[in-house]
């Protein structure tokens, strides 16, 4: 799959013209975005050309209404490789600008998608809006198309049990610290990503060293401690882990934090980058009467883990997954 970053104003690289397209922020690339994409490969399919999802980057929304930006649930690496999974010929980036995102709705229909790209066709959700101010509905969009003999699709919102899915709805589940309605939504563990530093080194004294995250760009959920799968890709290493998200209040602590206790392995990551997929929430962060008392929840988080894990395993080998 081709990856192409284009500013929208300048000339187009020629190897992503002629495509059917869908445009959005995709950001999360959750169960909505799957259908939307499901469409443009049947439409790609039919018509015999390629199809190229195109996002943004930055958000409009951070030039636009700086104001209202919220955190992101996928970095643009994560995007693109999630993205990368639909089977899709490109990705194309929009590389966001005051500029860019001045073109009004007709100047960005007749001059970037008509004759820039040459779109073939496109399919987007039923709230699709595009150019200044928003101004291009998807009533708009159904309309010119028609004129320029153009296939438009349009997909449906999309629900899974009683939710409907939207970028909005997986982060407000997450900030409430609900795993399994982002999982649905999202059609897969919500993952964080950072790079593995020093911090105050007190795990390891009562027996249970952490790996502590920083530089983490996405949405960080709601505090509690989390069962989750940690990947380390330069290492080729995957670990049950204990996760704790937010402040340590037994020890006075304030400062949230994403701390990782990794089960059965005990050697140095620093520097590393890693990846959380959150499976379950466990508990409530809280302060502890003291340190022996902390140790035995500890050691039964450690155990839920495990047996969280166990029984996605059983339900795998006898095809209930």
């Amino acid at each position: 799959m081709k990856v192409v970053h284009w500013d929208g104003l300048g000339p187009v690289p020629t190897t992503i013209s002629n495509s059917v397209v869908a445009i959005g922020n995709f950001d999360g690339v959750h169960q909505g975005h799957a259908a939307l994409l499901r469409r443009l490969r049947r439409l790609k399919e039919r018509l015999n050309c390629p199809g190229m999802a195109v996002t943004f980057e930055p958000s409009p929304t951070s030039i636009l209404r700086p104001e209202l930006v919220v955190e992101p649930l996928t970095t643009l690496i994560q995007r693109v490789t999630l993205l990368e999974r639909h089977r899709l010929d490109a990705v194309l980036v929009l590389q966001a600008s005051p500029a860019l995102l001045e073109l009004s709705a007709e100047t960005f229909w007749q001059r970037l998608l008509l004759r820039d790209l040459q779109i073939q066709g496109i399919v987007e959700g039923g709230n699709f809006c595009f150019g200044k101010d928003r101004r291009g509905t998807i009533d708009l969009l159904k309309l010119w198309c028609e004129q320029a003999q153009l296939p438009c699709e349009v997909v449906g919102d999309v629900y899974r049990y009683g939710m409907r899915i939207s970028s909005s709805e997986v982060r407000q589940a997450l900030k409430r610290g609900d795993i399994r309605a982002a999982t649905r939504a999202l059609g897969r563990p919500y993952s964080i990503t950072g790079k593995v530093v020093h911090g105050d080194h007190r795990g390891r004294t009562i027996g249970f060293p952490t790996c502590n995250l920083a530089e983490i760009a996405t949405l960080i959920p709601h505090d509690g401690v989390y069962a989750a799968l940690a990947r380390i890709k330069s290492r080729d290493l995957v670990c049950q882990a204990a996760v704790n998200l937010g402040p340590n209040p037994t020890f006075g602590g304030t400062a949230r934090k994403v701390e990782a206790h990794l089960l059965g392995y005990t050697g140095d990551l620093y520097d590393q980058e890693m990846t959380l997929e959150l499976v379950a929430r466990l508990r409530d962060t809280r302060k502890f009467a003291g340190i022996d008392e902390l140790k035995q929840q500890l050691h039964r988080d450690v155990e839920e883990t495990k047996s969280l894990f166990s029984q996605q395993y059983q339900r795998g080998r006898h095809g209930r997954a």
